[in-house]
């Protein structure tokens, strides 16, 4: 998410830094991949779902990498029923598919004789390839120290880490699991 956030202001003109104890994206992200579809039952999921793929897609031909496979993401399940017709709604290349073409597409779920469907835009986010494109992309920006403190200063934002005291005039934290939940 860090890396995402970075690229997205860098795109922008913003000047960024990122901080990353560790490899990036040896965290949450760790792996090879993760699922990326459209299903979700807000509509406003549905549409930042959207949003999130169409980033992905130019993301992928400015960085020279393929960021989500095109092999689809398959639903199955009671939540079919209901998600379907909100992807369809949202104009999201889904739709229904029959226990031959599961099978086809899963082999493992061909005895499946439930609900199912195809988010044809859906499927594998490529985490390495992609977390190594926007490494590679931020470049300097990124910073391989561990914050310690964030505080508001009357210049702006302090972040202190390991090897350096910064200030910013504003600071996103993107922090994963484990980060101390501390008010800013």
């Amino acid at each position: 998410v860090g890396l995402s956030t970075a690229y997205a202001l860098l795109e922008r003109g913003v000047s960024v830094r990122v901080y990353e104890q560790g490899v990036p994206g040896n965290g949450q992200s760790g792996g090879v991949s993760r699922i990326f579809r459209h299903a979700h039952y807000d509509p406003r999921m549905i549409a930042a779902a959207q949003a999130s793929w169409q980033a992905y897609a130019e993301w992928s031909e400015q960085l020279g990498v393929t960021m989500i496979s095109d092999d689809g993401a398959v639903a199955i399940g009671p939540a079919v029923e209901s998600q379907l017709p909100l992807l369809q709604d949202a104009g999201v290349d889904a739709h229904a598919i029959d226990r031959a073409e599961l099978g086809r597409r899963v082999p493992l779920l061909a005895g499946y004789d439930g609900p199912a469907m195809v988010d044809v835009r859906g499927g594998s986010i490529n985490t390495r390839a992609t977390i190594d494109a926007l490494t590679t992309a931020l470049g300097s920006r990124l910073v391989a120290d561990e914050v310690l403190s964030v505080r508001p200063v009357p210049a702006g934002v302090e972040v202190r880490s390991g090897g350096r005291t910064d200030v910013y005039r504003r600071v996103i934290v993107c922090g994963g699991r484990g980060t101390a939940g501390q008010p800013l």
